[in-house]
């Protein structure tokens, strides 16, 4: 990986920007307001016979990736199941693909599954194996919690705000008040990553990040109330 170089993006919470991004999409029908009041899940069960390390999932639309929503360094193991939870409102379904990667580099591959709101259930399987070695060029997201709330979900989008995946923080996991977590995304396709973040306050922080290839890793800051719901 090259010399890493950092960004720091911090939303403030001024007045004059409340309404800020999510505010105009919300306003435009561009994301559905109850996108973000119902909480789908999503649960993924591991078979694949290897612990994962990675595992993406984004709209089949989207040209990119995204971010990892294992985000943890023993991964996924054979035999668990993760859960995470979908933006999806009650009635929507949305064609999503995922990528997982395991330890010993290979790659399982689903794409063109159907997700809808409620439950839903996918299986990585030996079937799913699309490539025993491939590369994939990683940079690193760091999310700075200074909000004064846990952040319970954090949602992010790559390409454009539409494509919106599941929250990267796993179900019953929270970003504690001023807490630091950290994220890997795939940098191929990707040229903007939108983030929103709801907190125990009920407050809806929103921000997005210009990705440069030459740049590894980028920091991330949420600060203060930036959506008052």
């Amino acid at each position: 990986m090259a010399a890493a170089r950092s960004a720091r993006l911090v939303v403030p919470g001024h007045k004059a920007i409340r309404t800020g991004l999510l505010g105009l999409f919300l306003l435009w029908g561009m994301v559905p307001a109850a996108a973000f009041e119902d909480f789908s899940q999503l649960h993924i069960h591991n078979t694949t016979g290897e612990t994962l390390l990675y595992m993406f999932v984004s709209p089949s639309a989207s040209r990119s990736w995204g971010v990892d929503i294992v985000a943890d360094d023993s991964g996924l193991a054979s035999g668990e199941r993760f859960a995470s939870f979908l933006p999806l409102s009650r009635h929507e379904c949305v064609l999503y693909d995922l990528l997982g990667r395991s330890v010993t580099g290979s790659f399982y591959l689903l794409r063109g599954q159907e997700l809808c709101g409620g439950w839903n259930e996918l299986s990585l399987d030996p079937e799913t194996l699309f490539e025993s070695r491939m590369s994939m060029n990683l940079g690193r997201l760091t999310v700075h919690n200074d909000t004064g709330h846990d952040v319970l979900f954090l949602y992010t989008a790559v390409d454009r705000h539409e494509f919106i995946g599941p929250s990267i923080l796993r179900a019953g996991r929270q970003l504690r008040a001023f807490g630091t977590a950290e994220f890997l995304y795939v940098h191929d396709g990707l040229e903007v990553l939108y983030l929103w973040a709801l907190d125990s306050g009920s407050g809806v922080h929103e921000l997005s990040v210009d990705i440069d290839t030459r740049v590894d890793e980028y920091e991330v800051v949420l600060q203060g109330d930036t959506r008052e719901r």
